[in-house]
């Protein structure tokens, strides 16, 4: 969502704020489009504009698809936003696309799995002996380890229902669990399985067990669809 606000928050792209759908057109998302490059310091400007593009592409998909008559983009009409595109970078920015791209690549090298386990230790040092309100809460705690063990997307982890989470996978060796996430969780829109080693099944049922005594301990026996639940929003929010 923040990604979204930020493709659309640039002050060129605000004149297209007051328009209808119906009377936008090609030629007016492009001029748009272009002047972003005079509203941005520095570089990533070509990135910039690429973001805008493919979040307004998706938002008339959406519309044309879902509301095609509130929207007014009726089947039959000319669906020019799938032709927008962004034009090549500039030598600088190529440049400096390369820069950023090689210095991601160094990075990448140095990242082991010890400094993997140095995160981790780092993360349970400050989260050991806080109470109260500087308490980390388990879903918090152990969704760190979830996303450093699977290596899976941040809203796969808050998005991981009790209900979709197995301790023995049926098709998996013994003590292998699976994780599971229906169409409209997924950003692809098709079910996805997630099949979890021991250690990584366990560090979800540590969520879930750690999470109930902990709200036991503070307002009673609640429950939560999560496997990895918030504890501060109070019943009927989990």
């Amino acid at each position: 969502m923040n990604d979204i606000r930020q493709a659309f928050s640039h002050e060129a792209v605000q004149i297209l704020g007051p328009m209808l759908l119906i009377d936008l057109d090609r030629q007016t998302v492009e001029s748009a489009r272009d002047a972003i490059e005079t509203k941005v310091a520095g570089t990533g400007v070509h990135r910039t504009k690429r973001k805008f593009i493919v979040w307004f592409k998706a938002a008339m998909v959406w519309a044309a698809k879902k509301h095609p008559f509130t929207s007014g983009l009726k089947h039959g009409m000319d669906r020019w936003w799938e032709r927008l595109a962004v034009t090549d970078p500039s030598p600088e920015e190529q440049k400096a696309i390369k820069a950023r791209r090689k210095l991601r690549l160094l990075r990448k090298s140095e990242l082991t799995v010890a400094e993997i386990g140095k995160v981790l230790a780092a993360h349970e040092e400050y989260c050991a002996g806080r109470t109260g309100r500087d308490m980390v809460g388990p879903g918090v705690r152990f969704g760190l380890w979830w996303t450093n063990f699977t290596a899976n997307r941040r809203y796969t982890t808050v998005k991981l229902e009790r209900s979709n989470f197995l301790l023995q996978d049926p098709h998996g060796a013994p003590d292998w669990g699976r994780a599971m996430w229906e169409e409209d969780q997924m950003k692809a829109k098709e079910i996805f399985w997630l099949p979890l080693p021991p250690v990584v099944r366990d560090i979800a049922t540590f969520s879930i067990t750690d999470w109930k005594q902990l709200t036991r301990n503070e307002h009673g026996d609640l429950d939560s669809a999560w496997v990895n639940a918030a504890h501060r929003s109070g019943p009927g929010q989990q």
